[in-house]
């Protein structure tokens, strides 16, 4: 009985003394650069916040799950810190391929800056009503750039004491001015003016073509700023709330700069009026395509 105690206690002493050294390598290991940026889950310490992006897909995954869905081992303030950082990673292009390599895993930087920004969230119990208001701005302006006005919407009424010009943002103001600029080019046209007289019957033929294929450019920009960050989000929604408010500034702009006299109509008033809409909508575009970098729908400030 006594040799067995004893043959015990030197078969624990060995496996305490194995688990020492198998702590000790696994320290070692993750005071290796090298080691580090090939396994960087495996060094991952809840008390330490990254000063730089997730290096890879499986940190990023990690880092989400204490920021989203929490943990006991984190106390509030930890959890706060890992949703400010997951923010910052949601609304950074530079991680655009982490949340492509996460769409297997169903994760949809949208949805999390949603649950970021809701007033439930530990970040935002955190944070004074000023800090608020960084954190909302930011993500409403991510969310226009994107073509996503109703996401940025609902941010705007779950916190409307405290959105301020952020309402004015959802009116596209860059794509209201660059409208508008086309109006302006169309004015000063004489040509312009001219054709629509001498083609009013094939006007309705020209409008549809621009129509088309400013459907078209709003379709290929919105999914070229969303490809393979988002999970089942088309881009129809999208692309018809952008075409829906380009559209009636156009034709409300047409139907004013034509009761002041700056633009000629015919017989065919309404077939001109869109005519001119389509056409000012279009160059926006054109101007926006060639002397801007940022997309129709972001803000102007």
């Amino acid at each position: 009985m006594v040799y067995q105690i004893v043959k015990l206690k030197g078969f624990l002493r060995l496996v305490m003394i194995y688990m020492e050294k198998i702590d000790k390598t696994q320290e070692e290991q993750c005071t290796s650069e090298d080691h580090v940026k090939k396994y960087p889950w495996k060094c991952f310490k809840t008390d330490i916040i990254p000063e730089t992006i997730p290096p890879d897909s499986c940190y990023a995954f990690i880092i989400r799950e204490y920021a989203i869905k929490g943990n006991s081992d984190l106390d509030f303030h930890d959890q706060a810190n890992w949703q400010h950082y997951w923010f910052r990673c949601c609304i950074s292009e530079k991680c655009n391929f982490i949340f492509k390599s996460l769409q297997q895993e169903d994760v949809d930087r949208e949805n999390d800056l949603e649950k970021i920004c809701n007033s439930d969230s530990l970040l935002m119990k955190n944070k004074s009503n000023e800090s608020k208001k960084a954190y909302l701005d930011n993500a409403i302006d991510f969310l226009l750039e994107r073509y996503d006005w109703p996401g940025a919407f609902c941010l705007c009424r779950k916190y409307p004491s405290k959105i301020n010009i952020n309402w004015v943002k959802l009116l596209f103001t860059r794509l209201f001015s660059a409208i508008l600029l086309g109006f302006f080019l169309i004015a000063a046209s004489d040509n312009i003016s001219k054709f629509t007289i001498e083609n009013q019957l094939y006007l309705f033929i020209y409008s549809l073509i621009l129509i088309i294929a400013s459907i078209l450019y709003f379709s290929y920009e919105c999914y070229n700023k969303i490809r393979g960050t988002l999970v089942n989000k088309g881009i129809k929604l999208r692309v018809f709330f952008v075409f829906l408010f380009g559209s009636s500034y156009s034709v409300f702009l047409s139907i004013v700069f034509t009761e002041v006299g700056l633009l000629v109509t015919g017989k065919y008033y309404m077939t001109q009026v869109i005519f001119f809409a389509m056409v000012a909508l279009f160059i926006g575009i054109l101007i926006q395509l060639l002397w801007e970098e940022k997309t129709v729908t972001e803000p102007l400030f």
